[in-house]
């Protein structure tokens, strides 16, 4: 009977695994810097990777960031693709539903912060040490701004 037993449970296995849960092992995103930097900015991409997405279309996969969905434009059986929408703004988990099944949540939080807007300077030329006041809305999720050089330039305070 012992043979018998051994002999269902391995022709079951390989069907059952199948039907689990999808599941998110990591993701990243356009900016990350290192192995645990999970920030994106409004329009950048985040990739999701895991098991048990479903790969025949992107459609049949949805993202959740704390409850709010994104639909994301590329899918495989392993990695999702999708474009963090304008009215994000926060930290949350990830969460992958496929079909009508819920993955577990990421181990990591994503942060999603907007794209500093700049509406104006103190000044529109200067000289080397001269001081010039940048003035708009979420600068200070950008503590570094560029000049037509290209060159960075470090802000002492926002």
């Amino acid at each position: 009977m012992k043979n018998l037993v051994f002999i269902l449970v391995a022709c079951f296995v390989p069907f059952l695994s199948g039907l689990g849960q999808p599941i998110i092992s990591s993701f990243d995103t356009e900016f990350q810097t290192g192995p645990n930097d999970f920030y994106a900015k409004w329009g950048t991409k985040i990739y999701v990777h895991g098991s048990g997405f479903d790969g025949t279309s992107p459609s049949n996969n949805t993202i959740f960031f704390n409850g709010s969905i994104v639909n994301p434009y590329y899918s495989t059986t392993n990695t999702l693709i999708a474009i963090i929408p304008e009215s994000f703004r926060g930290t949350w988990p990830i969460q992958v539903k496929v079909g009508n099944v819920l993955s577990n949540s990421s181990l990591y939080n994503l942060v999603v912060y907007p794209v500093p807007k700049i509406t104006g300077f103190s000044k529109s030329f200067g000289s080397a040490g001269d001081i010039l006041t940048i003035n708009g809305s979420d600068l200070n999720y950008s503590p570094v701004v560029s000049f037509y050089d290209g060159q960075p330039s470090s802000l002492p305070s926002l």
